[in-house]
C-alpha cells in the first residue's frame, strides 16, 4: 500500500449518511455504475466508494473525477479524470446517463447560482433513479 492509500484509509472514509446513498444508487442501476465525482481533487474518496458498493454486486464501477486544478488531477490514481470548468462548460456527460454525482466541499468554493447551476445540470445527467450528494 502506497502512502496516498494509506492517507485515504486513515484520514478520508465516507460519512454513513454518504456510503448510503451510494448503496441506494449502486442497487437501482444497471450493469455499470457510474459516479461523477464534481470537484474531485485528488480523489480521495474514490477507493472508499468502491469498497462501499463491492460487498453488494458485481456491478462494474466507473467513478469519472473533474476539477479545474489539472495539478490535483494528477494525483487521482487510477479513477478517469478531466479538467473542467464545470459551471462555464457543464457537466461533460450525456442526459441520463450517470447514477450517483457527488461533490465535497464544492458548495464552500462557488457562490449560489453557479452551483444551483450544476446542480441542475447534474439532474439533467442524472437516470431517473440516480441520486445527487453534495456537502459542504
Amino acid at each position: 500500500m502506497n502512502s496516498r492509500e494509506s492517507k485515504q484509509h486513515t484520514d478520508f472514509r465516507l460519512t454513513s449518511s454518504l456510503a448510503d446513498e451510494i448503496q441506494a444508487a449502486y442497487r437501482e442501476a444497471g450493469e455499470t455504475f457510474y459516479v461523477l465525482d464534481l470537484g474531485c481533487g485528488k480523489g480521495l474518496y474514490h477507493e472508499d466508494m468502491r469498497e462501499t458498493v463491492s460487498e453488494l454486486g458485481d456491478k462494474d464501477v466507473e467513478i469519472i473525477g473533474f476539477d479545474i486544478n489539472r495539478e490535483a488531477l494528477e494525483y487521482s490514481g487510477d479513477t478517469e479524470t478531466a479538467q473542467a470548468d464545470l459551471v462555464e462548460t457543464g457537466i461533460p456527460a450525456g442526459d441520463s446517463s450517470v447514477d450517483f454525482v457527488y461533490s465535497n466541499h464544492l458548495r464552500c468554493q462557488i457562490d449560489e447560482e453557479k452551483l444551483e447551476r450544476i446542480e441542475e445540470d447534474a439532474e439533467r445527467a442524472l437516470r431517473d433513479t440516480g441520486r445527487q450528494y453534495h456537502r459542504c
